[in-house]
């Protein structure tokens, strides 16, 4: 059971036709915006900082919880003197069975790729936009924050 979180008020836009779906990054004039108190858990090792376009900072601290997907390396011989490997990709780890109500989850994108067909976790599962749209870097161009989470 993951205990640690942040908790915000979020303001997300649903399809008002067949019930409630994922969030949209997209409000248009068919889609009305609805606001509730959630709790945000980052499941990544490291905090995650946002900059909002208002010029706020948020940092959301990890939750001490890790969710990865295992790995299963193996040699594959060597080129110019670098050792090859093949990477094959299991099951994910660290997440809780279920999702909580009115709770997200940040993980890698690593993560969100291997649970996109799983239904109960589709729009339940956040990752920092490190798109170039999105990455927030330092004068020597190291990623220091994001302006935005994606939805998965």
């Amino acid at each position: 059971m993951v205990d640690k979180g942040a908790v915000w008020r979020l303001n997300l836009f649903f399809a008002p036709i067949g019930g409630w779906g994922a969030p949209s990054p997209r409000g248009t004039k068919s889609w009305r915006g609805v606001s509730w108190v959630a709790k945000i858990v980052n499941l990544t090792p490291h905090e995650v900082t946002i900059y909002l376009p208002s010029g706020e900072v948020k940092r959301i601290p990890p939750s001490g919880v890790v969710a990865r997907v295992k790995t299963f390396r193996e040699e594959a011989g060597t080129l110019e003197g670098i050792p090859l490997v093949t990477v094959r990709y299991g099951e994910v780890e660290g997440l809780p069975k279920e999702p909580e109500p009115d709770t997200y989850y940040i993980v890698s994108v690593l993560v969100a790729q291997a649970l996109v067909s799983d239904p109960k976790w589709r729009g339940k599962l956040l990752v920092p936009d490190t798109s170039p749209q999105g990455a927030v870097r330092d004068k020597d161009g190291r990623i220091i924050g994001v302006k935005a989470l994606q939805v998965w």
